[in-house]
């Protein structure tokens, strides 16, 4: 009988608003990939279960399994089941693709469940990240406390980077929001390679279906369109001078703990600055 969670799945993670939503789009034009679903939250619940119950299994799970082990042989069970209802739906012969921010933090476990799996994560300016989660917020009426925000994003990264031992061996990719926005056949052409898909055939295949309705506080004008430069250094429209000058006082507290250089030139038509924002390479 197949099992498909050892199939080469894969799956897109990231803090919000680091272009998780148009990397998704437009690795699912792909010839080689199932294709463009909305959030796979049904998964991430799964998953989310998965985390709590193997941290409080010694005090509340352990009466119903004989041993961890058989644990997440039940949950692999399920996971398995799922994918495989995926590509029964979407087509057994094309690539599951799995995209949600809030699936991130699972990403050791899945690659444990999933051992042929990849995984693709955005990264983004924090600067930006941070004003773009706040215009989200400002659109229903909320008030995002920045530096909550700028821990969770750094704590996300955190944790990534302490698992990057787990999900070596050419199984992660980071990619950079800004080098998919200012180079993006270049930059799609180093993420189809590293998961060996067909990227779009040509320029015209760079803008991409949205599932999202237009009224969904996510949402911009920019779904579904070809990816643009326009928002690399929008945060300095946004955000304001302390919060910035304090940013800045902690870029190498950030990039110590999350273990990359997240910040991005401000200038995207001059490509020299962007040398360091192309895909990093899948950590040894």
């Amino acid at each position: 009988m197949q099992s498909h969670a050892d199939s080469p799945c894969i799956f897109i993670g990231g803090r919000r608003r680091t272009g998780t939503t148009m990397v998704h789009g437009l690795i699912c034009k792909s010839d080689d990939t199932i294709e463009l679903t909305r959030e796979c939250t049904y998964l991430w619940q799964l998953m989310h279960a998965y985390g709590v119950s193997n941290a409080l299994f010694d005090d509340h799970v352990s009466d119903y399994f004989e041993s961890r082990e058989e644990f997440t042989a039940f949950h692999r069970e399920a996971v398995d089941r799922y994918l495989g209802h995926v590509a029964a739906r979407f087509g057994p012969e094309r690539r599951i693709v799995q995209k949600a921010p809030r699936l991130t933090p699972h990403f050791e476990d899945l690659a444990g469940l999933c051992p042929n799996a990849k995984f693709l994560v955005m990264i983004r300016d924090p600067r930006d990240t941070v004003a773009s989660q706040w215009g989200r917020w400002h659109r229903i009426n909320k008030r995002l406390n920045i530096v909550d925000e700028l821990q969770r994003f750094v704590g996300l990264y955190k944790s990534l980077n302490q698992s990057r031992q787990v999900l070596g061996g050419g199984r992660l990719l980071f990619v950079r929001y800004e080098g998919l926005v200012v180079s993006p056949r270049e930059t799609l052409g180093e993420i189809a390679k590293f998961l060996d898909i067909s990227p779009p055939a040509t320029d015209d295949d760079l803008s991409w279906p949205v599932k999202r309705p237009p009224a969904d506080p996510s949402s911009t004008e920019l779904d579904g369109q070809p990816p643009s430069r326009s928002r690399v250094g929008a945060y300095k429209g946004i955000l304001k001078k302390d919060i910035l000058d304090a940013i800045e006082r902690n870029r190498a507290v950030i990039a110590k703990e999350t273990g990359i250089d997240c910040f991005a030139a401000d200038e995207p038509e001059n490509k020299e600055r962007f040398a360091n924002t192309w895909p990093l390479a899948a950590p040894n």
